[in-house]
């Protein structure tokens, strides 16, 4: 019934605000139509996440139809308690992760997941992400059990904790938070896990339950994930030396180009020796890019990105053309609003300025979702007026616009060897 209740008011205030017959409603029909695109491209990058969500949605529903008798009854045969446990071990490690006691413990995993679990998904992908909960939500559940065998076994604890109700996500999700710490680098990676490691040192300390102990668990499991999400960090060699002062993620791009904020000199260069060649810890390249158009040319200057160490999303109208680059380690965007959502740099490599056009400022276009102060690079074949007119669009949105149309052919573009003419468009230049 809750589920219907929203879903009526869901539609029915989408549909309010798409009329135009409420004057009084524009400002809030801006703001939806501002937000609903950049909240739809938000869920597509983390599909897993919300469709997990969406489970625990429906369980949760068929508990709070049930009567109190039956719901109970559901809990204690999913839970990973020591009975359950004995008797069938698989079904209960698996089960148990999908049950929620009540709906409002739902709204507050709602929130912690998209918070935090979603991010985590939008980093490493589905696949790995899905492995660090289950393994931190199984290996905490069978630490605790072993635990309390022991403490069963010494009467250290009463006997009805075998037949307790135990079920829940919170195992699985203090995994991923753990592991969301590798993605903060120095200090606020510091501050993180100090947040996490408090919150789940003082539970324990005012309540002693295992569930608490399992918390803890969870959280040394999540640590131990590091080797399946650290990125690859690209390796600055002699021969290729960035000149001292100049800024990393941004070396070769004008400064008219870049985006508000940017830094003008790389922190990593000071006190550096002139021509000092840089280390691969020291040049983490942690700048996200959207690659919009992987066709012949397009495919292997995402790859050249691939290889040097960049996280990478790319968008094509094919996704096959996208195969190899999403083997390598790219991560999928079904529209360039979604590609661009969590971007700092947007690449378009297109055939025609109409579909350039369309990928920046159509209906799913990068300027739906696209954050100011990021840096729209357009490679593709370009008319001077269409690039012109885009970029003051562009400009709007607080974003920066460089053309750098490339020449060159298919095999210089797989051995990098193409030339680009890297220049702002002049009416953004300008302006």
């Amino acid at each position: 019934m809750i589920v219907a209740v929203l879903f009526l008011l869901v539609v029915g205030v989408e549909r309010l605000l798409a009329s135009e017959r409420w004057p009084r409603l524009a400002p809030a029909r801006r703001v939806w139509r501002r937000w609903t695109p950049k909240a739809i491209a938000y869920v597509r990058s983390a599909p897993g996440t919300y469709a997990y969500l969406f489970v625990l949605l429906v369980t949760t529903w068929v508990l709070q139809t049930s009567s109190s008798r039956i719901a109970n009854q559901l809990l204690l045969e999913r839970s990973t308690n020591l009975h359950q446990l004995a008797r069938d071990p698989l079904r209960v490690l698996f089960s148990s992760a999908f049950w929620v006691s009540s709906r409002l413990e739902l709204v507050g995993w709602l929130a912690l997941f998209s918070v935090l679990v979603a991010q985590v998904e939008r980093w490493v992908g589905t696949a790995r992400t899905a492995l660090v909960f289950f393994a931190g939500h199984v290996g905490a559940t069978l630490l605790t059990a072993l635990g309390l065998w022991v403490a069963l076994r010494y009467e250290l604890i009463e006997s009805s904790v075998v037949n307790q109700k135990d079920v829940g996500v919170s195992y699985g999700f203090a995994a991923v938070a753990a592991v969301l710490a590798y993605r903060f680098r120095g200090r606020p990676q510091k501050l993180y896990v100090a947040v996490l490691v408090a919150y789940v040192g003082v539970s324990l300390a005012v309540d002693h339950s295992f569930s608490n102990w399992g918390h803890l668990a969870a959280l040394a499991i999540g640590f131990a994930w590091y080797p399946i999400v650290r990125r690859r960090r690209a390796r600055v060699t002699s021969g290729r030396q960035l000149p001292r002062g100049v800024s990393c993620p941004y070396h070769g791009v004008p400064p008219a180009a870049r985006p508000r904020g940017a830094p003008r000199v790389c922190r990593h260069h000071r006190g550096a020796p002139a021509g000092a060649a840089l280390t691969s810890e020291r040049m983490m390249l942690d700048m996200k890019i959207a690659f919009i158009g992987v066709g012949q040319l397009g495919v292997h200057l995402a790859g050249s990105l691939l290889r040097a160490g960049y996280e990478l999303t790319v968008c094509d109208l094919d996704r096959q053309a996208a195969e190899g680059l999403l083997a390598l380690g790219a991560t999928w965007a079904e529209t360039p609003a979604a590609a661009a959502a969590d971007s700092a740099v947007v690449i378009t490599c297109l055939p025609s300025p109409g579909s350039v056009a369309e990928v920046v400022n159509g209906e799913h276009g990068i300027l739906r979702s696209f954050r100011p102060g990021g840096v729209w690079i357009d490679m593709s074949t370009n008319e001077r007026h269409v690039l012109e007119a885009l970029a003051a669009a562009a400009a709007e949105h607080g974003i920066a616009t460089l053309e750098a149309p490339v020449s060159g052919n298919l095999p210089g573009a797989a051995a990098a060897l193409l030339q680009k003419n890297s220049r702002p468009p002049a009416r953004a230049a300008h302006d």
